[in-house]
């Protein structure tokens, strides 16, 4: 495939499959993840069964973006629909940005370190910024 070639008319059929699977194993994982901070640490083996479980299930995950990748470095993506050039650049900014900060929000928990929540990324560590501000607050 070169660069000259006309983009298609839509997505292939694989892309499709794969955008979807990647979505359900994806939500799926999560979902798995969160049941299983209420698995007890006793017997041992269930719980070490479900995180098994979960870990194979982001190397599948895995395996397919790569093969994803892959795929959309070989095959051209169908052409974006009329809008102004601004709006698209902003959707595929705002998406780049969730896609890098939800790793982050997901933290230790102080009150029990093996277990993980969901919070916001904070801004301004403790003792770093507070004079930013309040010279900010002051103005």
């Amino acid at each position: 495939m070169s660069a000259s070639d006309p983009p298609a008319a839509r997505y292939t059929m694989t892309a499709i499959v794969l955008h979807w699977a990647l979505a359900l194993f994806i939500i799926g994982d999560y979902a798995w993840g969160w049941w299983m901070m209420e698995i007890p640490k006793s017997p041992p083996g269930v719980r070490a069964d479900a995180y098994n479980l979960h870990k194979s299930i982001g190397l599948c995950v895995l395996a397919l973006m790569l093969f994803r990748l892959g795929w959309s470095i070989t095959h051209r993506a169908p052409a974006l629909p009329a809008m102004p050039a601004w709006q698209a650049l902003a959707v595929k900014a705002g998406i780049q940005q969730h896609l890098r900060r939800v790793p982050r929000a997901i933290r230790p928990s102080p009150h029990h370190p093996q277990r993980r929540v969901i919070r916001p990324p904070r801004l301004l560590v403790e003792g770093e910024g507070e004079e930013l501000v309040e010279r900010l607050v002051r103005r």
